[in-house]
Parts: C-alpha cells; structure tokens; sequence
C-alpha cells in the first residue's frame, strides 16, 4: 500500500456489473486485480490471474494488504 491507497486487489464473485464494472474500473485506477473467487472457470473469465473457489483459499494464498471487493449479492 502507498499513500494509504490499495494497489492490489481480488473481486469475490466475477458476474456481470464485476466484469462489466468494477473490474475496468480497478485497472484504470492503476490498482492490480491480483486474484478473482468465483465458480467459474478461468478458461470463462478469459482472464490470466489466479481464480479462487473460497475467500478462505483467496485469504490463505493472497497477500495481507490486498484489498477484498465483494461483488456478490
């Protein structure tokens, strides 16, 4: 983190308003989307980054000072 502004950050749950959204709006902002959990397979999201099934896997792999953007209702 510098300046007190996240640079990394994992979106849990990857639908619509996540893809669509939040998730171009997070690169613009120069922040690193640095893991997804969801269901989906990463071959469906088209998208290189690591895909987690659980946050408590995400928690378990991720660094501490990642930033957690919940994306499901």
């Amino acid at each position: 983190m510098i300046d007190d502004k996240f640079t990394k950050a994992c979106i849990v749950g990857f639908g619509l308003h996540a893809r669509s959204k939040l998730y171009p709006a997070l690169l613009r902002n120069n922040q690193n989307v640095v893991g997804l959990v969801t269901s989906k397979k990463p071959e469906d999201t088209q998208l290189s980054i690591p895909h987690f099934g659980t946050v408590t896997d995400a928690l378990i792999s991720l660094d501490q000072d990642v930033l957690f953007i919940v994306a499901s209702p």
